[in-house]
């Protein structure tokens, strides 16, 4: 039981590291609108599924900032940031 758990973490953790990748590759890819073509579009396609729950939790409670910093991007890699620390411990 003890290396399912272990096993299990280990992936978790990767796939952590993997999202907090691509997410970083979408930051920098929105500095530069209009570049990047069908790698910046996969891109968005894989990332959007991690950072739209954080969306609608902000639309939920009305909690829209007029930034230029997407706030759900910084929560979403806060939260992967914590599960992975969580798993490491």
């Amino acid at each position: 039981m003890d290396t399912f758990f272990s096993i299990a973490s280990a992936f978790i953790s990767a796939f952590c590291n993997i999202a907090l990748l691509l997410l970083l590759v979408r930051a920098i890819f929105s500095w530069f609108p209009g570049q990047g073509g069908a790698f910046a579009d996969f891109i968005n396609a894989v990332t959007e599924p991690l950072l739209y729950p954080v969306r609608k939790v902000f639309d939920l409670f009305d909690l829209r900032f007029n930034l230029p910093l997407d706030i759900s991007f910084t929560v979403t890699c806060l939260l992967l940031i914590m599960i992975r620390m969580l798993l490491s411990s």
